[in-house]
């Protein structure tokens, strides 16, 4: 089964990014924002990701 969503500590390893440079970023609008999935639980749905990490290797071949 595809995993549909990630959490913060998964997102950190995979993509290799403090957790704060995340939520910085987020904040910002340069980064999908997540979705609280029940109180203290949050998380970014997996297509999210994966259409922002395209956006920013597109990002890098323009430049």
């Amino acid at each position: 089964m595809e995993k549909l969503y990630y959490r913060i500590n998964e997102l950190s390893e995979i993509l290799s990014m403090g957790k704060s440079t995340i939520w910085g970023l987020m904040k910002e609008g340069k980064f999908p924002q997540s979705i609280k999935i029940s109180q203290g639980v949050t998380a970014w749905k997996s297509e999210d990701i994966l259409k922002w990490v395209d956006e920013q290797s597109t990002k890098k071949m323009d430049s």
